[in-house]
């Protein structure tokens, strides 16, 4: 009885001091947030395409590319998500020096992002549910592991955008996706995690799958099929892939990992 009393004491303590008014300034911390049930607390996002239901009354704060410090000051937040990439690190730095209370998403692989949704859901207060979600989604990868590993990985080409030709390096969740479905990035030992490469260096790889992530695909597939050369072109394997869940490193993407395995089992 006792035992009980204290723990529902807690609980309650935790919902009085959880944050609620969250900043969410990228779509995988919007989404780790919605998933972890905290859709209420959150005040306001960045608009990055169709927002969830859940989160339908928040404000908006345009593009990322367009939020201040200032902004974010006004807005009074108690808790600041945000990812540490691309144009962050002097907005990051800014919120800092002004001790505005951050939670920074680091996602390196897919290790991660069970330790993400334990690591929020516990800055939510909701801490039972981000521990089933990470059990989930870690049971779920080995599963998948299990079921789609090769004696001899496929190569692939995982390209990002054409001009510049941006590729994925080792720090990246999606590279560890390939692993699991038996594939291999062929520029994994890259130590950038979007790195630029040349037309030369993915013929040098001879990639057996070339996916193609962006939104050209007509004359990206042109382009690669006129390397004959080319494994993936020999093999008619350059595929148009919808990786937008892909590339948002939350719970949603073991769901896109298992979409990427069911098509690369078909490569050969």
């Amino acid at each position: 009885m006792l035992i009980a009393l204290v723990l529902s004491a807690n609980v309650r303590a935790a919902e009085v001091t959880a944050p609620q008014r969250v900043v969410s300034l990228s779509p995988s911390t919007t989404d780790l947030l919605v998933e972890l049930g905290g859709a209420a607390q959150l005040l306001a996002m960045v608009d990055a395409g169709e927002r969830p239901h859940a989160v339908k009354h928040a404000l908006s704060l345009g593009r990322y590319t367009d939020v201040s410090a200032e902004q974010l000051l006004a807005l009074n937040p108690d808790l600041v998500l945000l990812w540490d990439g691309g144009e962050t690190p002097r907005l990051l730095a800014q919120l800092q020096a002004l001790e505005v209370p951050l939670w920074v998403a680091t996602p390196k692989g897919m290790a991660d992002i069970p330790r993400q949704l334990r690591d929020l859901g516990a800055r939510l207060g909701r801490a039972e549910r981000g521990e089933w979600l990470a059990k989930q989604f870690t049971e779920r990868q080995v599963k998948l592991t299990e079921r789609y590993q090769r004696v001899t990985p496929l190569k692939v080409f995982y390209q990002v955008w054409h001009r510049p030709m941006y590729t994925l390096g080792g720090p990246q969740p999606i590279t560890d996706a390939l692993r699991v479905c038996g594939a291999r990035n062929v520029f994994a030992a890259l130590s950038q995690a979007a790195p630029v490469v040349s037309p030369e260096a993915v013929l040098a790889a001879n990639p057996d799958v070339i996916i193609l992530g962006s939104d050209d695909a007509a004359q990206n597939t042109r382009f690669w099929q006129q390397y004959p050369q080319l494994a993936a072109a020999q093999k008619q394997q350059i595929w148009l892939l919808d990786t937008r869940q892909l590339e948002r490193p939350s719970f949603q993407m073991i769901d896109a990992v298992e979409q990427l395995c069911e098509a690369l089992r078909k490569a050969n």
